[in-house]
């Protein structure tokens, strides 16, 4: 036994000592080669704060990740619980019910169902047909940055005329 550890010791010895020998050689040979090119590559001053940038993840993009993990998170959860709703035959006015009777805010409610996937006309003939007056569904509209041309063609889609909005 004592004789497979003698030399395995050896063994390592000789190729540590190997090693070094080829370390040495290598510097001989490169100061032998180049003893400026050292230099002449350092002549110019890095940037290595740049470097450093590059390589980690700074909190501001970590929580931009984190912000758009939310809403799609977000996202999917209000569209399966309005695909649950509509299974069990909910209408469109009942979720809109529902909403207000939760004590949603109408700006809330209509970015809800924009995000739902239903267009500006589709929110808008719905919070008309459930009693919102027109005056307040402009006021959401503003709210929502909305240009002044949108809110006319949207007004003249919905079937309201364009006199009513200069009444406001």
């Amino acid at each position: 036994m004592k004789f497979t550890y003698v030399l395995l010791l050896v063994l390592c010895i000789v190729i540590t000592t190997c090693d070094a020998l080829s370390t040495g050689q290598d510097n001989e040979y490169q100061a032998v080669v180049s003893p400026l090119a050292k230099r002449s590559l350092r002549t110019v001053d890095t940037i290595e704060s740049d470097d450093e940038e590059e390589r980690g993840i700074f909190p501001s993009s970590f929580k931009n990740i984190i912000k758009k993990g939310t809403s799609k998170a977000s996202d999917w959860d209000l569209m399966h619980k309005y695909k649950s709703l509509q299974k069990a035959r909910w209408s469109d006015d009942d979720i809109y019910q529902l909403w207000v009777r939760q004590r949603k805010d109408a700006d809330k409610i209509y970015t809800r169902w924009i995000r739902l996937g239903k267009s500006e006309e589709q929110v808008s003939q719905l919070f008309l047909r459930n009693g919102l007056n027109p005056e307040y569904l402009y006021s959401i509209l503003t709210r929502q940055g909305k240009s002044m041309d949108d809110i006319y063609s949207l007004w003249q889609k919905v079937g309201l005329h364009n006199g009513q909005i200069y009444n406001i």
